[in-house]
């Protein structure tokens, strides 16, 4: 049986260090439009902005389904 190749304080400050990295780059990416019940469930229903661009994406998604109904896809036939 070989030894540890590092401590699991060594392995524990490279995780802590790895999710600080994770949680920076998350907060630099661009904010996603979110569908209105996630407004809703994370109690931002009353910023009309953010209810203007969920209400957008809702359509466009009802949109969307509308003209491709379910199973329409690709049935993997030859």
């Amino acid at each position: 049986m070989s030894s540890p190749t590092m401590s699991l304080e060594e392995f524990a400050d490279l995780e802590v260090s790895r999710a600080l990295e994770r949680e920076k780059n998350a907060l630099e990416l661009p904010q996603v439009p979110r569908k209105y019940a996630q407004l809703l469930a994370s109690g931002e229903e009353d910023d009309e902005e953010l209810v203007d661009q969920a209400v957008y994406e809702d359509r466009v998604w009802d949109d969307w389904k509308d003209e491709n109904k379910k199973g329409s896809g690709n049935k993997k036939r030859f």
